[in-house]
């Protein structure tokens, strides 16, 4: 049955389950008794929003895969539906794949934002370049350009207006919970630990190989310390072999991706952030949401910071890291609520839906 709601394309978003696709299902979850939303995809994604009630997935294989057949189902696609949208939404890390935004200007959907969520471009050299050459281009393809944070928009839009719709979520649904606490303690063995948490993808960039070489400092101060990654990526072997090498993979607990990260925050004392780069940095910020102190690599947006219990350092130095995590833990904690508020999906998807309408400034102009 068609659906009568205006309709909003989606593309940009991967096929795995990261912050950037955590981040659009939000809103889109927030949205969807106001918009229907088709979202361009290679398979599936593991978050139910893009496809409940009126939302689709369009199928697309994806230019690794089929660089042709993408090409062709995407055109077919623009230039046969394109009419049917209210608005084009595009996801980036990078600018390595700009067609569909030349395709939504090509077939004039009136509304076209570009969404840059990273403060760097992801990838390589290549990838790298080539956002640094296309930033101009995309900005004046697009009518709307907004950014995660003022560092990402200031590298993805130079000398354009843009503005900032932050990484919003349900703050309630983070809230300490101490059954909770007891019950993921009890499943990952952690019952009289010391539970140092990180949230994100296992990669260079998240910089979690940091956290595993401060751990045998830190097990002197605390000798029933944990360290608990929650996720999955191409780190994975490198961080296991180095606590292998350094005789503390006693110590460390790979959860492997997980849906139910509020949960896991609630079973940690500490949290540990020590990106290499960050365009926000949102695991941060639900994190305190939990009221768990967190200690930040200074190269993360000073935005994250939402209470009075965090602690910015450079993104190496295990020994300054180690000594640090150990001088924290949650009876200090102290949430700023006027700050924490800025994240709150209710709010944020609002500005959201006025960009899908057209009633918002065109930024790109």
């Amino acid at each position: 049955m068609k659906s009568n709601k205006p309709r909003v394309l989606v593309s940009g978003v991967g096929t795995r389950f990261g912050g950037t696709e955590t981040v659009v299902s939000r809103y889109i979850g927030a949205l969807s008794e106001k918009y229907a939303f088709d979202t361009i995809s290679s398979r599936p994604y593991q978050q139910v929003e893009y496809s409940m009630g009126d939302n689709r997935i369009i199928n697309i294989p994806g230019w690794k895969e089929n660089p042709i057949e993408h090409i062709t189902r995407l055109r077919r696609l623009f230039y046969g539906h394109g009419t049917e949208y209210c608005a084009f939404w595009h996801n980036a890390n990078s600018y390595w794949n700009i067609e569909p935004i030349e395709l939504a200007a090509k077939a004039n959907i009136p509304v076209r934002i570009c969404h840059y969520h990273c403060s760097q471009a992801l990838g390589g050299p290549a990838k790298r370049f080539s956002t640094w050459a296309l930033r101009k281009h995309v900005a004046n393809l697009s009518n709307v350009l907004l950014a995660c944070s003022q560092e990402a928009g200031e590298y993805a839009f130079p000398g354009h207006t843009f503005d900032i719709l932050n990484n919003a979520f349900d703050v309630s649904l983070f809230s300490y919970q101490e059954t909770n606490r007891l019950s993921i303690r009890a499943e990952l063995g952690l019952r009289d630990s010391f539970v140092i948490g990180h949230v994100g993808r296992l990669s260079s960039v998240k910089n979690q190989i940091l956290l595993v070489r401060s751990l045998p400092e830190i097990i002197k101060f605390r000798a029933n310390a944990m360290l608990v990654l929650v996720g999955e990526g191409p780190s994975k072997e490198l961080i296991m072999e180095e606590a292998r090498s350094l005789g503390v993979e006693s110590h460390l607990v790979l959860t492997g991706p997980r849906m139910d990260v509020a949960s896991l925050l609630s079973a940690f004392d500490v949290f540990a952030f020590p990106s290499v780069f960050e365009g926000l940095g949102m695991a941060a910020v639900e994190a305190q949401a939990n009221g768990l102190p967190c200690v930040i690599s200074d190269q993360v947006p000073r935005a994250v910071a939402v209470s009075d219990s965090v602690c910015f350092l450079p993104p190496e130095n295990p020994s300054l890291w180690a000594d640090t995590l150990c001088a924290f833990d949650r009876s200090s904690f102290c949430l700023k609520p006027k700050l924490i508020n800025r994240f709150d999906i209710n709010k944020e998807s609002l500005k959201l839906a006025e960009y899908f309408k057209g009633s918002k400034p065109g930024f790109g102009d």
